[in-house]
């Protein structure tokens, strides 16, 4: 029995663990994202933040853009490249 529940303690805290830093990369991601639409407002009025997505390589984000016309870019974190 005592192995069981050092098992399940252990487990317990590696999630816990795992929650608590997935909770802070996404909040990171979320003011990146408002980064790039602050950086792309100029170019392009029109573009929401579930249409951000971030590429395999780091500061990389492909943008949807829906208007005028269908297109992919990619740009950096800071929204300027």
């Amino acid at each position: 029995m005592g192995k069981i529940y050092s098992f399940l303690n252990r487990l317990f805290i590696m999630l816990k663990s795992l929650f608590i830093a997935l909770t802070l990369l996404s909040a990171n991601a979320i003011a990146d994202k408002a980064d790039i639409v602050k950086g792309l407002s100029a170019y392009f009025p029109v573009v929401a933040e579930q249409d951000i997505n971030p590429t395999p390589f780091q500061g990389l984000y492909e943008v949807i853009l829906r208007k005028p016309k269908l297109d992919v870019i990619y740009i950096s974190e800071d929204g300027r490249y």
